[in-house]
């Protein structure tokens, strides 16, 4: 409390302070259930600016390399994640502890609320880095422990929130990243149809849809099953064109997350056939639901341009995605893969002109349609990934869709083989979840 009283002085005094005892300060508070006077205290440190959008132009690249903590970290100013990790940390555990779901609702408003002046906390510190002022470097630790309590807290908008968070700090997830966003975005996934025309859709008042499209052997079904950490979601084959439908894969649409424990009444009454003849049967209890649910279908579209199919078999997939992306109001995003190694290709052009058409046709008081380049295979050698690669990249989409849209639509780089670009991936994948 003295903290929270105290002058600027002493402010830049903690600035020279070593990071790692100014983590523990945070920690101990919260142990002791002092997160009000915690947030006070970051509140003082780390003023919240009131900008709040990330400028994709700026922060759509990360360091290729993670950062290490060093013996000169000591003496540079720390970074806002000593003090909002323990902060965000603290409120969740409040949260899961409620007792009532109004209770619950609250605790939940007031994380978001405390992840959400940590984004814009660091996204004033990267500024400050890009005018040349340094700071501590930063790993992805903090935000792995903010990603894990999201996911016992079985809170979906807190783990997109922490995202965000890392994207405005500009640090790259780690493996442990990857395996937390896998686990907690793509819970389970299962093949739901293949569609070969508008007919054969599943139904238009089911979940939002997130599309990947591109030419053919662009990596699409590999991509698909990096997002969704398994191995097996998407086919992949070597010979271009094996995938020859709309491949409709539902994510987290059924909950199979339950754990042993004492049985309802319903459940007990369930397992009893008869009065004469008795059953026993597992008895479970339900977690509680994520928040929200998170379900949604993740689409696979065939590739256009060469693959070993007739001619008339490539323009019926061409037809047919394009009156889909113009007509089918559950599309929420497009990721368009173009491969890294060569850049955009005719084909790719073509995609462009056919997301342009859908986009002038769905203005019409129709949901927006809502797209990102992907660049894949960044781990080869003969990739091309640098900013001026992403330059021309934007040149090319504002002679078509103007230079304000072009300059919004984000640029990711991915590598399903390093899974570099998984946490970026799923920062746009968000806007199909059923929020």
């Amino acid at each position: 409390r003295t903290c929270c009283a105290a002058t600027s002085s002493w402010r830049e005094a903690v600035h020279g302070a070593d990071a790692a005892r100014l983590h523990a300060f945070g920690v101990a508070l919260c142990r002791s259930g002092l997160e009000e006077e915690l947030a006070a205290v970051v509140a003082r440190l780390w003023p919240s600016p009131r900008f709040a959008a990330i400028d994709e132009r700026d922060f759509d690249d990360y360091d290729d390399k993670v950062p290490l903590e060093n013996d000169d970290d000591a003496r540079l100013p720390p970074r806002p994640a000593r003090l909002y990790a323990p902060l965000v940390i603290g409120y969740l555990r409040r949260g899961k502890s409620s007792t009532t779901p109004e209770q619950q609702k609250r605790q939940d408003a007031v994380a978001l609320a405390a992840i959400d002046s940590w984004r814009r906390a660091e996204l004033a510190i990267r500024r400050q880095i890009k005018a040349g002022d340094t700071f501590e470097s930063l790993t992805p630790q903090p935000f792995n422990v903010a990603l894990r309590e999201a996911h016992k807290a079985r809170s979906l908008a807190a783990v997109f929130a922490v995202l965000d968070v890392m994207a405005a700090a500009g640090v790259r997830g780690d493996d442990e990243t990857f395996e937390i966003i896998g686990n907690v975005g793509a819970r389970n996934v299962r093949f739901v149809t293949g569609a070969v025309g508008m007919d054969s859709l599943p139904a238009p008042e089911s979940y939002k849809e997130a599309v990947f499209v591109g030419r053919s052997n662009v990596g699409k079904s590999s991509l698909v099953n990096m997002v969704t950490n398994r191995r097996a979601t998407a086919f992949i084959s070597k010979r271009p064109g094996k995938t020859q439908q709309f491949n409709f894969f539902e994510v987290n649409g059924f909950d199979s997350e339950r754990k042993k424990g004492p049985a309802s009444a319903e459940e007990t009454a369930s397992t009893t056939s008869s009065k004469k003849k008795k059953t026993t049967a597992p008895t479970f209890v339900r977690k509680p639901p994520w928040r929200p649910r998170g379900r949604f279908y993740l689409v696979d579209v065939p590739g256009l341009g060469y693959a070993e199919v007739p001619d008339s078999a490539r323009r019926d997939w061409a037809s047919f995605l394009e009156v889909y992306l113009q007509d089918r109001l559950n599309v929420a995003f497009v990721f368009h893969l173009v491969d890294s190694r060569h850049g955009p290709t005719p084909v790719d052009r073509e995609i462009w002109a056919m997301i342009h058409r859908a986009t002038q046709v769905r203005a019409e008081g129709r949901p927006p349609l809502r797209f990102a380049v992907v660049l894949t295979k960044a781990d080869k050698r003969s990739a091309k990934v640098t900013h001026p690669a992403k330059t021309a990249i934007r040149d090319e989409l504002a002679g078509l869709f103007g230079a304000d849209a072009a300059n919004n639509v984000p640029i990711l780089v991915t590598s399903a083989e390093s899974r570099r670009g998984r946490d970026a991936m799923w920062r746009y994948l968000r806007l199909a979840i059923d929020c």
